[in-house]
């Protein structure tokens, strides 16, 4: 899911690590959604260069949500995701 440029930089087991930080508080991640009301960041649509921003809640197994934001860019035809930003 992750765009050429990011796996490049981030590995396995470095999200892996970030993600072990929302699984203690949270448990793990059973849900995400786009957040009606952003929380934390905002949703927006960037023409050029051409990208989205989604603001979304991510519910773990423990039912409390943390907020996440999700920067989409196309790359070979198909969305990728270019950045993620995770609030536990």
């Amino acid at each position: 899911m992750l765009t050429q440029e990011r796996q490049e930089v981030i590995s396995s087991a470095t999200l892996a690590q970030y993600m072990s930080r929302f699984d203690k508080k949270h448990g793990p991640l059973v849900k995400t959604e786009i957040a009606e009301t952003p929380t934390v960041y905002g949703n927006r649509v960037s023409i050029f260069p051409r990208y989205v921003e989604e603001s979304r809640l991510m519910t773990g197994t423990q039912g409390t949500a943390g907020a996440g934001l999700l920067h989409l860019q196309p790359e070979d035809g198909e969305w990728k995701v270019g950045r993620i930003s995770i609030v536990p």
